[in-house]
């Protein structure tokens, strides 16, 4: 039987909405690292009616990309995640074995609309951060 060719592919861009205000702590090494939640919607078809699924899930910054993120996003902020999915697992104060994914971001695009945007429209903005 010949070998399956199977690629090691890990990449997910999502967008939606913050959740909460960024969480911003460092590490013991002073790294910075941002932890927010997004909710985000899939739309379908169902019986000929559209239905709206709403789903949450973990982002995770680090860095340059969390300090900033810390500075722009809040609570509401429509952005645009590329990520790759990682597995954190840990123990309880019960000792019970927990485990979730979360999206480790490569880069945030802030989708809010700058008011100065709308007053000068021939300035181009970075919407990385």
């Amino acid at each position: 039987m010949a070998e399956l060719r199977f690629p090691n592919v890990n990449s997910v861009n999502i967008s939606g909405r913050v959740t909460r205000d960024p969480e911003l702590k460092y590490t013991q090494n002073e790294t910075a690292i941002l932890k927010i939640d997004i909710a985000f919607n899939r739309n379908y078809q169902k019986n000929s009616e559209w239905q709206q699924e709403v789903g949450y899930i973990a982002i995770t910054a680090w860095g340059d990309q969390a300090e900033n993120c810390a500075k722009h996003l809040k609570k509401g902020s429509p952005v645009l995640v590329e990520a790759y999915m990682k597995m954190e697992s840990w123990t309880t104060n019960e000792n019970q074995k927990r485990s979730k994914i979360v999206l480790v971001a490569k880069k945030i695009h802030n989708l809010e609309k700058d008011s100065s945007e709308n007053q000068d429209q021939s300035q181009e903005r970075d919407d990385q951060i």
